[in-house]
């Protein structure tokens, strides 16, 4: 029976402690709301300097650190927000500073090109298509979403396949 106690002790402390870590003090909350506000305003005027269209914003979800070796999950703010927008009927992310003015961020917006002329250059020097593919641009942050990933700097011109392809995950 003092077994089964000290157990239900140490879940408790534990569960205290996970549920501190992962839910934002009020100071917190506060603070990733002025981060997705202010990275709004940079995703928008980072796709106008990039690709001269102007955007509109669906949503944004401020980037949290995930790289702890400790048991209990640490999940504070980064500073970066993932800003999905929508130019022409497409909807793309750019990742991007919310701490500051900047036009300095990621985008996948030319995803889909790159992959196409991917695939063609394959196809052109192979003689093959591929049966199954996939193509990952590594990240510096880790944001378990898929429509998040391949988010490039470089911005792709159809002259310069392979300044783009250095960015790609080499498996």
């Amino acid at each position: 029976m003092r077994s089964k106690s000290i157990c239900c002790f140490f879940l408790l402390i534990i569960s205290l402690m996970m549920s501190t870590s992962c839910f934002y003090s009020n100071e917190e909350k506060e603070l990733v709301k002025k981060y997705e506000e202010q990275a709004k305003i940079n995703a928008v005027k980072y796709v106008k300097s990039k690709y001269g269209y102007d955007a509109k914003v669906i949503s944004a979800k401020a980037a949290k650190n995930t790289n702890s070796i400790s048991p209990i999950p640490n999940y504070t703010p980064t500073g970066y927000v993932y800003v999905k927008l929508k130019v022409n009927k497409k909807e793309f992310y750019v990742y991007i500073t919310g701490e500051q003015e900047s036009i300095d961020g990621k985008d996948n917006y030319q995803q889909d090109e790159i992959e196409k002329d991917l695939l063609e250059l394959l196809k052109t020097n192979i003689g093959i298509s591929p049966y199954n593919y996939s193509v990952e641009y590594p990240n510096s942050t880790i944001y378990n979403n898929t429509e998040n990933s391949n988010l490039i700097k470089e911005y792709y011109n159809k002259n310069n396949l392979s300044d783009v392809l250095q960015y790609i995950k080499k498996i």
